[in-house]
């Protein structure tokens, strides 16, 4: 028989990991019901000139339908500025191609060049787009100047494979109107598994999906605690007054800089579901790996509190499934009846309570992105619904992966990360 201080102890493990299921699955209904909100009046009339940022790598099918969505936003005076490291990049010829189709909006396609060591490939493309579009001059010296900026224009930037609808544009700047409590707007990706080799669903792509799918219905109602660099929005004179670009000089994440500009102001970061994207998703399980290790590491070197917190969370969760099930398979042997009981109420009550949480997740997809997006992502909510405790288990393992080392690989590129502003690029 267990001593009597285990029991409790066990006893409080099992109270504690229902009520964390509980809590999981209040959040999704809550984020659920706030997609039925419309959009404020006053955000609706604030619809200053936006500069669209999207760096580019290589554009497949997929990319070319995101772009054409970019260029088909429901607002007025907006301005794409598309950039790539070179001209020898496949995507440089199809960008000036495709921009050729709306001449209605204006364009640019912008070559950044080579990143130096000391920043991402990434983040010198963005730089390289708005310092041409403020007619500076030396990407790496001194900004001639001082460059005129404009406390109502907008600086908007997308990732290259994320799918917009045409209110996305202004959903995103027009919270943006209480500047002095909204610094940066942003949504998120909903990555969503795309048939790979031979017309099938990977299962990297499908455990991606479902992880994808936790972080974005957990953020916050209206403080998110980080901007995503692939739907975020600041005004150009807030960028200016946190120091962005200066920021941007030695960084890896231009998403953990924005946010650093926020709290260096003290005001929120607003997170929107309504700007919430689609991300299409192909990678087998080694990608996975790869994909998931870098962003757990960057988060980790740029929030470490943030990242330990839900590593504690993701752990404790899995540790208290396990307890269960093993208090429960152990009753005949350590009389430990009554914990055997209670352990088997609470794998009811959060396999419960897990049901809610998918059903409420379920609705979020397809209100957000319609019936054929859902049919998509039906097997990976199928795998939300009916094995949370084996893609948590995994998620814990990758998490934990993402505690070791300091070098990561970015799309053909490797760099250490020393810290949040300053990172090594390696060689090839």
């Amino acid at each position: 028989m267990l001593p009597l201080p285990l029991q409790l102890v066990a006893a409080a493990v099992l109270a504690g990991w229902c009520l964390q299921a509980l809590l999981g699955a209040m959040q999704v209904r809550r984020f659920s019901k706030r997609l039925r909100r419309g959009e404020r009046p006053s955000y609706a009339a604030f619809r200053p000139e936006a500069w669209v940022v999207v760096p580019f790598k290589g554009v497949d099918d997929e990319g070319v339908a995101n772009l054409h969505a970019l260029f088909q936003q429901d607002y007025g005076d907006y301005r794409l500025l598309l950039a790539v490291e070179s001209e020898e990049d496949p995507a440089f010829r199809l960008l000036n191609e495709e921009r050729a189709k709306f001449p209605r909006i204006r364009s640019e396609v912008v070559v950044a060049g080579p990143a130096p060591p000391f920043r991402g490939q990434k983040v010198h493309n963005q730089l390289a787009a708005l310092r041409h579009a403020l007619a500076g001059e030396g990407l790496d010296g001194p900004r001639p100047a001082p460059p005129r900026y404009r406390d109502e224009r907008a600086w908007v930037f997308a990732d290259s494979d994320a799918a917009a609808n045409p209110a996305w544009l202004g959903n995103l700047v027009g919270p943006l109107s209480q500047r002095d409590k909204n610094a940066v707007t942003t949504g998120y990706r909903w990555l969503v598994p795309a048939r790979g080799p031979g017309g099938r669903f990977r299962w990297g792509g499908r455990i991606a999906s479902v992880i994808n799918g936790q972080v974005a219905t957990f953020a916050s109602l209206e403080r998110a605690a980080f901007a995503w660099g692939g739907s975020m929005a600041i005004l150009e004179g807030t960028a200016e007054a946190g120091g962005l670009l200066e920021r941007w000089e030695r960084a890896l994440s231009d998403d953990f800089q924005v946010t650093a500009v926020a709290r260096s102001l003290g005001r929120r970061i607003l997170f929107l579901p309504e700007c919430l994207v689609e991300s299409p998703v192909d990678m087998p399980l080694r990608s996975l790996l790869e994909f998931s290790r870098r962003q757990y590491l960057i988060t980790r070197v740029h929030a470490p509190r943030f990242f330990y917190a839900v590593v504690a969370a993701v752990g404790f969760y899995v540790f208290a499934a396990a307890s269960a099930w093993l208090l429960l398979l152990a009753a005949p042997w350590h009389r430990v009846g009554w914990l055997a009981a209670g352990a088997a109420a609470a794998l009811l009550f959060v396999a419960g309570a897990n049901r809610v949480r998918a059903a409420a997740r379920r609705r979020v997809v397809r209100g957000l992105f319609g019936q054929q997006t859902a049919e998509r992502l039906a097997p990976a909510l199928r795998l939300d619904r009916w094995a949370t405790t084996a893609v948590m288990a995994l998620n814990l393992v990758l998490l934990l992966r993402g505690c070791v080392g300091r070098t990561i690989r970015w799309r053909g590129h490797g760099y250490r990360l020393r810290g949040p502003m300053e990172i090594e690029r390696l060689s090839a």
